[in-house]
């Protein structure tokens, strides 16, 4: 005999053992119930009832004693009801909880497959020649991303490598004045369309970065985008259109941001270490607590900005524009400030440019201009830089009367 038969044999044994124990329990309970009806009176007070010829008295007693009992017994089995129902109705629960759990998996399981075919027809389309088609499946993939949270960081790689290929692909070429009014964007739509879905993505906790190294996006329309933490080092972004985009913890080391407009982007504790952003619009721009070393900001519009603890040490700001800046807290350590406008800076002390490079042509508040620490400075500098002219003319002259003569 096989064991699973042996298993089923005893179990269908133990069930009517305790079937059998139940039912002689019953009859037990219900004979000593009628014994106790017929006797009870008697075993309970028979010290003042008599076994015969009973009276009035006799009867009260026997009457209130089998009244308590019977609705005892009815007490008793009315508990015992409920007592059943209430197991009947834990049993239905778990039923019910079982039977939706497993209608919740198969749904589960159906959309799942549903999102696989999606995802699968999008990808085909991404991939096509036709570049219809190709937004087609970009615009699938964002519809994934938001219906499915499981996917969510699959169709962000999915999209950063599309545009991470593509974007040296046929830029759109610019060929006249009336062109570049009608059409601002230099890459392809199906590009600018990926960026968008990045930039526009549902909120979510996201352990990774969106790698978008070595991009070629220049003239981009990223307004109002989040690229918070994206990876962009190295990327051409010259003349992109970032007008209060969130770039707060990007990585932008040497990307290419010249002529870029970022008036009131959020760039807090982002990476611009030697990045270019020569011309570029940050006004009104958050750069608290940024890393701008070695950077590039030649006539760069900083009006209003927030610089509070910001590294531009040796950045080069010649002509950079501060007008309305805070920088409480920012490091000016080697800066070129020369023909900067820094008149109407917030905060700040002379102590923060004591190792700037600053000239008569630096424009400063007049509480730092007319301090002896920056005229110093300022003398220091120009002391420097007509040292360093003279040893390059003279160089120069030595080159010359050194050539030979033909």
């Amino acid at each position: 005999m096989a064991p699973s038969e042996q298993f089923g044999i005893m179990l269908d044994m133990k069930t009517r053992a305790r079937q059998t124990a139940l039912a002689v329990i019953l009859a037990l309970g219900v004979v000593g119930f009628a014994l106790l009806l017929w006797r009870g009176p008697w075993w309970i007070d028979g010290a003042h009832l008599r076994k015969k010829d009973l009276q009035p008295a006799d009867g009260v007693v026997i009457t209130g004693f089998r009244t308590m009992l019977v609705a005892f017994g009815a007490g008793v089995i009315a508990g015992l009801g409920l007592y059943y129902t209430h197991k009947n109705h834990q049993h239905t629960e778990k039923l019910f909880a079982h039977t939706r759990e497993k209608d919740r998996e198969q749904a589960d399981l159906t959309r799942e497959g549903q999102v696989t075919e999606r995802y699968v027809e999008a990808i085909k389309l991404l991939s096509s020649e036709n570049i219809t088609q190709r937004l087609g499946g970009i615009y699938s993939l964002e519809r994934i991303m938001h219906d499915s949270e499981k996917d969510h960081a699959l169709v962000i790689e999915v999209l950063a490598a599309f545009i991470r290929e593509q974007s040296f692909q046929n830029l759109v070429k610019v060929e006249s004045a009336a062109y570049n009014s009608y059409r601002r964007g230099a890459v392809r739509d199906d590009v600018q369309a990926a960026l968008t879905v990045l930039g526009r993505r549902p909120a979510r906790t996201e352990p990774f970065e969106i790698d978008l190294r070595g991009a070629n996006l220049p003239r981009v329309n990223l307004f109002r985008a989040n690229l918070a933490a994206t990876d962009l080092r190295g990327a051409d972004l010259s003349e992109a259109y970032l007008a209060e985009a969130n770039l707060a913890g990007a990585e932008l080391e040497e990307a290419n941001l010249k002529n870029a407009k970022l008036g009131g982007a959020r760039m807090c504790e982002a990476l611009l270490t030697r990045a270019d952003l020569s011309r570029a619009d940050l006004s009104q721009a958050n750069l608290s607590s940024a890393q701008l070393y070695g950077a590039v900001l030649i006539q760069t519009l900083l009006s209003g900005a927030d610089l509070s603890g910001t590294d531009l040490t040796r950045a080069d700001m010649r002509g950079a524009n501060l007008s309305g800046a805070r920088i409480n807290g920012a490091h000016f350590v080697e800066t070129n400030l020369d023909r900067a406008h820094l008149w109407s800076i917030e905060g700040g002390s002379d102590g923060m440019f004591a190792a700037a490079h600053l000239t008569s042509t630096t424009t400063l508040p007049e509480r730092l201009a007319e301090s002896p620490l920056i005229q110093k400075r300022i003398q220091e500098c120009e002391n420097r830089v007509a040292a360093t002219a003279k040893r390059e003319a003279k160089g120069k002259g030595q080159s010359i009367k050194e050539a030979p003569k033909n």
